[in-house]
């Protein structure tokens, strides 16, 4: 009898001691989803008028059961920018916040450097085509854009943001005192400015609170490694020059000497980070014969863990086609404490149907695709898309990436 009642009395103890493993076992390995989204062109006027492009933004990112939103190309809302009927200074991310019913995540939100220089119309307000002549005489010839914080980057979190280091008035001199821009000129042929900024945009690190520890959340949007017709473009090498710092944040080190009175230290040797964005050049190879910063994004991932297993494409080229040019821009860089258990690229397949040029028959086509056009050899062409993939391309150039973390 005594036997028994030791032995029931055991019983109990382990039992509790397994409802008390299982209990915090969550807890222990519990997993958090991060997604990154560069949204075309986010701007005020969109977001207050509820736009059809936000109505897909929305969509696109309902799939996502999100704990970290990284945003890139939102507008900072400023008064008077890009009109009089614009007087709020930095609640575009509460807008955000409501649309996609995240009221309760803090943010992180600063004006970015794009468009800091441009200049406005006769009438007092700014051009908003960014395609049209007069926008591109206007436009910023050092940060680019055509307003005032065009592409400002946002964070949203469900985690408490513990600290904050924003980055947007490093001279791009300190940070490199060798720095020659003679044999550099802007779209308009001038020299540039040697009072120039490091970042186009501007560079954020926010330290969320995460189960207990630090992990930063480093936001960079880099300027495209790309010259857009202009040969003399500083742009490549701005480029490589924005992901050096990254690196060196990141690492404490790139390949070439970095001041040490820097008004910024980088980051502790065994800090938990993610860091996201559109880096705007791919790591496999370089876009060019010219140096950019395709070679650091390629030490990065000898260094770090990339969310991606093989290469893939986060950027497609504006419109519908059946052969649309296609890239890897965007990028989630994490460090070794951390652990990816799923992730990817939400690109849908579209299942293209080509149904020819300056033809008005249709075949029917099924409940779950939509008519489309685009142009070829000057000629109207139609097809259809899916409804999944049609969403996607009127939401953005870009394509969300997510990963699911876990904490080691």
């Amino acid at each position: 009898m005594l036997l028994k009642k030791q032995y029931t009395k055991s019983l109990f103890k382990f039992k509790g001691l397994a409802l008390l493993l299982l209990a915090l076992a969550p807890l222990a390995c519990s997993s958090y989803t991060v997604v990154h989204y560069n949204i075309k062109e986010l701007d005020s006027q969109k977001l207050r008028q509820n736009s059809e492009q936000v109505g897909h933004v929305k969509n696109v990112l309902g799939q996502f059961d999100y704990d970290i939103l990284s945003l890139n190309e939102v507008q900072y809302d400023l008064p008077s920018v890009p009109s009089q009927d614009y007087q709020s200074t930095g609640k575009n991310i509460e807008l955000i916040k409501q649309i996609l019913n995240k009221n309760s995540f803090e943010s992180v939100f600063y004006p970015a450097n794009t468009g800091l220089r441009a200049k406005r119309k006769k009438d007092g307000t700014y051009a908003t085509n960014p395609n049209s002549k007069e926008a591109r005489s206007l436009g910023d010839q050092q940060n680019f854009g055509i307003f005032p914080a065009e592409y400002s980057t946002a964070l949203m979190s469900r985690f408490p943001i513990k600290k904050i280091v924003e980055i947007h008035d490093l001279k791009w001199k300190t940070f490199n005192p060798q720095l020659n821009l003679k044999p550099f000129a802007n779209a308009q042929g001038r020299p540039l400015s040697e009072e120039m900024e490091l970042f186009d945009k501007n560079f954020t690190d926010a330290t969320l609170l995460i189960e207990g520890k630090e992990v930063h959340l480093i936001l960079l949007h880099t300027v495209p490694a790309y010259h857009f017709g202009n040969k003399k473009s500083v742009n490549l090498f701005r480029n490589l020059e924005q992901l050096r710092f990254l690196e060196w944040y990141l690492s404490g080190e790139t390949d070439r000497q970095i001041p040490t009175n820097l008004p910024i230290s980088p980051l502790a040797k065994d800090s938990n980070f993610i860091a996201l964005g559109d880096f705007n050049t791919g790591y496999l190879s370089s876009a060019s014969d010219q140096v950019n910063g395709s070679q650091v994004l390629a030490r990065l991932k000898q260094r770090f863990q990339f969310w991606m297993q093989s290469p893939d494409f986060s950027n497609e080229s504006d419109g519908f086609s059946p052969a649309p040019m296609r890239l890897q821009l965007d990028y989630i860089i994490f460090s070794g404490d951390l652990q990816v258990v799923d992730g990817g690229i939400a690109h849908p397949e579209s299942h293209f149907t080509d149904l020819g040029c300056n033809s008005s028959a249709s075949p029917k086509a099924a409940s779950e695709m939509l008519e489309v056009s685009y142009k070829k050899d000057g000629e109207i062409c139609r097809a259809y898309v899916t409804r999944e993939y049609f969403e996607a391309k009127k939401s953005s150039d870009h394509f969300p990436l997510w990963a699911k973390f876990k904490i080691k």
